[in-house]
């Protein structure tokens, strides 16, 4: 795509990290046993990282529950919610972005908790504290980040920029220049014509530092003496400074606009980042990430290596610090994050899956189809935040989510705005067709042969419990009418 035409970037040599010692495995199995039996071993085996999630493995599919996803800033049910439909983690997706700030040490409610974020009617309260009453139901929380993007504001951007941010040239300042200078001359105009980063080249994050002052310009002179266009000195409220003929400057490497503006560290900084995610968990009861702008773990130039470092970092700081497994999801999915991550998020809505139309993909041509992607990985993609339960909802429509959720191996955030599910007649049902749903699931109850049927988005099904907490059965509905019963039966060993 034109949009994303990569830059050029100077990659930073890492002392010590090669490809010494690796090791490659070719291995072949048929699908239905490739995953369990043989990809299962080899992680173990290998010591390699096996976080679990229920008991279970990330990567088993009986492991894959859907999360609950606050809407509309109201949180007096929430958790009730989340109970009633047997799902085990918040996302606080309402919030707002999760910015990576050093400068507030992982108190993101501040030092004491005394930004009381969470709307209550009874009293508003800190995230820590609707983590604690979420705890005793075995739920937990969470938000949706920015990743490693720096935003502005933040301590390591502005107003004083970190010498630790990650560049994709270096040049030299040919000239003195005074603070209200805006004739910036260059050594070498070399690629400084490409704006800002590969993804969407975003004209307002198209910046050099000097020292420590952040600078927006557009576009380089085509004859000597070269020269930066379109000046703007003292950038995300950097303090214009003087600056001396032979001075360094860094064209930045970024992310894109959006609510995701920012800056990329480089990779000590960023590894700073990743142990900071582990501290905000830790001091504010959080245990679950969606890091949205996944993708900028690529943007240093070091791909899939820089995704599995960012990862290890913030395991091994959260394994120091007592912190269990982070549950994770993310915008990509990469060799890097397999092992660590429970879910590939993609987006939301219609984008994905419309559950009216009963179609992928309904309103946009962006490709986010992932179903045979992660099929080929093992891995469950998210039909994101989708299906909000409304005045309107209706049974049906959740059978038939639940059904198309199994059947395929995915999982979904489902939305939830309290003041529009309170208006729904059918809400206690939908929670308990949707938890009948799920615990046959955590069962491991459906047969391959059964999800094969399950995809086709043409036929519905319902699902009734037994009494014994270890039978399903499954009907197809044709016509309205329940037929073709289907015994299920609680795994061994689920």
């Amino acid at each position: 795509m034109a949009a994303n035409v990569p830059n050029h970037i100077e990659v930073e040599p890492l002392p010590g990290v090669d490809y010494i010692g690796s090791a490659v495995v070719l291995w072949g199995s048929p699908d239905s046993t490739a995953l369990m039996d043989v990809i299962q071993n080899i992680v173990m085996s290998e010591g390699l990282p096996y976080p679990t999630i229920n008991g279970k493995w990330v990567k088993d599919p009986a492991a894959f529950v859907p999360d609950a996803m606050s809407s509309g800033n109201l949180y007096d049910s929430i958790i009730s919610y989340t109970r009633q439909l047997g799902f085990k983690a918040i996302s606080l997706y309402d919030q707002g972005f999760l910015r990576p700030d050093r400068g507030n040490h992982g108190y993101i409610d501040g030092p004491h908790f005394e930004h009381k974020t969470i709307k209550m009617t009874a009293g508003n309260i800190s995230e820590l504290e609707l983590s604690k009453r979420a705890a005793k139901y075995g739920i937990i929380i969470g938000r949706t980040t920015i990743t490693n993007s720096l935003a502005p504001g933040t301590q390591d951007v502005s107003p004083v920029p970190s010498d630790s941010l990650c560049y994709q040239q270096k040049r030299l300042l040919t000239k003195n220049i005074g603070p209200k200078d805006t004739i910036i001359t260059v050594d070498d105009p070399k690629y400084l014509d490409e704006i800002a980063s590969w993804e969407g080249h975003c004209a307002n994050l198209n910046m050099i530092k000097i020292g420590k002052e952040l600078i927006h310009y557009m576009g380089v002179s085509k004859t000597a003496p070269y020269r930066l266009l379109n000046v703007k000195r003292g950038y995300w409220k950097t303090r214009a400074a003087s600056h001396a003929s032979g001075d360094t400057i860094y064209k930045l490497q970024v992310t894109v606009n959006y609510g995701y503006d920012g800056l990329i560290p480089n990779m000590e900084l960023q590894d700073q980042i990743a142990r900071y995610y582990a501290d905000v968990c830790k001091i504010n009861g959080l245990a679950y990430y969606d890091f949205d702008g996944q993708e900028f773990l690529f943007n240093n130039g070091h791909g899939y290596y820089s995704a599995k470092r960012f990862f290890r970092k913030m395991f091994e700081h959260a394994k120091a610090i007592g912190v269990p497994y982070i549950r994770f999801t993310g915008a990509t999915l990469s060799e890097g994050s397999w092992n660590y991550q429970s879910v590939w998020n993609v987006g939301g809505g219609k984008n994905l899956y419309d559950a009216d139309t009963r179609e992928w993909g309904s309103t946009t041509s962006q490709g986010k189809d992932l179903r045979d992607v992660t099929y080929a990985n093992f891995f469950p993609v998210g039909m994101g935040g989708n299906f909000p339960i409304n005045k309107d909802s209706k049974v049906s429509t959740y059978e038939h989510i639940e059904a198309v959720s199994v059947g395929i191996g995915s999982t979904y955030s489902l939305k939830l705005n309290q003041k529009d599910v309170e208006k729904c007649p059918e809400k206690e049902a939908i929670f308990g067709v949707i938890r009948t749903w799920e615990s046959a699931r955590a069962a491991n109850a459906f047969p391959r042969w059964v999800k094969m049927q399950l995809v086709d988005p043409k036929r519905s099904w319902t699902l009734q419990a037994g009494q014994d907490g270890n039978t399903w059965t499954l009907f197809e509905v044709v016509n309205g009418v329940k037929s073709n019963p289907i015994t299920l039966k609680r795994a061994a060993g689920y």
